[in-house]
Parts: C-alpha cells; sequence; structure tokens
C-alpha cells in the first residue's frame, strides 16, 4: 500500500526546573540541538546523557527523546517548518520534517 506516515518525538530543549540552575535555559544551544537534529544527527548520538543535561539543564536531556524520532527518517529529509518559543521556564520547539519521495526510508516505493 501507498500509506502516508507520521512520526511524532516529544521531549524538553533546555530547562531545569530544580537544584542550583532552576529555571535554566540556553537558547543558543537549543537552536544548535534544533539544527543538528535535521543536518547533523549522528553527532547528537555520540553525545552522552551528562552532555545533554550540561548543555541543557536536567530536564534537558529529555532530547534524547526526538532521537527515536529522527531514526525514523532518512539522511535526505527536508525540513519544511520549525518554530521556537520560550514563554517562562520551559521551550516550546516543533520541527516539520519531510522525506524527498513517497516511499518509507529505506524501502522500495
Amino acid at each position: 500500500e501507498n500509506l502516508r506516515v507520521v512520526v511524532a518525538g516529544t521531549g524538553g530543549l533546555s530547562h531545569q526546573m530544580n537544584g542550583e540552575r532552576a529555571g535554566y535555559n540556553d537558547t543558543d544551544w537549543d537552536a544548535r540541538f534544533l539544527e543538528m537534529i535535521h543536518s547533523d544527527p549522528q553527532a547528537l548520538t555520540s553525545m552522552k546523557l551528562a552532555d545533554y543535561a550540561r548543555l541543557g539543564g536536567t530536564e534537558g536531556a529529555e532530547e534524547i527523546m526526538w532521537l527515536a524520532m529522527r531514526g525514523a527518517l532518512s539522511d535526505d529529509v527536508k525540513k519544511l517548518h520549525s518554530a521556537y518559543y520560550l514563554p517562562m521556564t520551559t521551550t516550546m520547539a516543533v520541527a516539520l520534517f519531510e522525506e524527498p519521495d513517497a516511499s518509507p526510508a529505506g524501502l522500495p516505493a
């Protein structure tokens, strides 16, 4: 069948809710992460959980959940849209990707 499939990944970007860095956000790291999830996800997979916490706060380690979504896509995926908003203590972001052809990643058309 010719199916259209949506893969959703959810998780926080930089934020820390408690401890010495409570209220911490790093908008520069968030922007870099959102670019890397599109263009260089392999580099993100080589990072340790401690790296994510150092860069984005303890709850920022949730970024690894975005990798599950990205792992379902090909290297040639096209970014159609992204948005980023930091209203208070936690970031909201969305990234919309599309495969370059109608066939799922790695499967024949």
